[in-house]
């Protein structure tokens, strides 16, 4: 047996085993099929609700990404230069899938194509191009949320004040955000 397969196949396993406690641990079951979950939470940092799909190579047929917010808002997703094509399903808080659509990969920058919600939606659940055909998944079906995702607490949009009324913004730090 060649020297290198046990130290591949340790690596292999202990991936499996971290990538619940790296990337967030949860899953979502989407018509019986299982989704490993990579949740973020936030606005800023390598974990990024802005950044899920930034260079993003493939999802594996078993991994997912799931964006939560603290609100209901329009969400619009483009593919931030990945390598590979995604499906996006927005949900509401419970895990109702409101849309759906297909990202491409990635373009050049200003010219990119994305999926707009024309509904306010909670949550933007990434999954592996083709899944939502495959599945036959569509508005009005419901993804299963594990509980650790369900109760999780995203960060809060910023917020300003302005003439007494409190106004959501998102912020957009870099030229190509500032340019959608």
């Amino acid at each position: 047996m060649k020297r290198w397969i046990l130290p591949v196949v340790a690596l292999a396993i202990a991936a499996a085993i971290a990538w619940p406690f790296i990337f967030g641990g949860g899953t979502v079951e989407v018509k019986g099929r299982t989704f490993i979950v990579e949740h973020r939470l936030g606005e800023d940092g390598a974990m990024s609700r802005y950044t899920a799909l930034h260079g993003r190579a493939a999802l594996t047929k078993e991994n997912a990404i799931l964006c939560s917010w603290d609100r209901d808002r329009y969400i619009y997703s483009w593919s931030d230069r990945a390598r590979a094509g995604f499906d996006v399903a927005y949900l509401d808080a419970a895990g109702k899938v409101l849309q759906t659509g297909r990202i491409r990969p990635g373009r050049v920058e200003l010219d990119e194509e994305g999926v707009a919600s024309t509904v306010e939606a909670r949550r933007a659940l990434y999954l592996p191009e083709g899944t939502i055909e495959s599945l036959t998944l569509s508005a009005g079906d419901t993804v299963a949320l594990s509980s650790d995702l369900a109760s999780a607490k995203p960060e809060p949009m910023t917020s300003i004040k302005l003439g007494g009324k409190t106004i959501h913004v998102e912020l957009s730090s870099s030229h190509l955000q500032r340019s959608r």
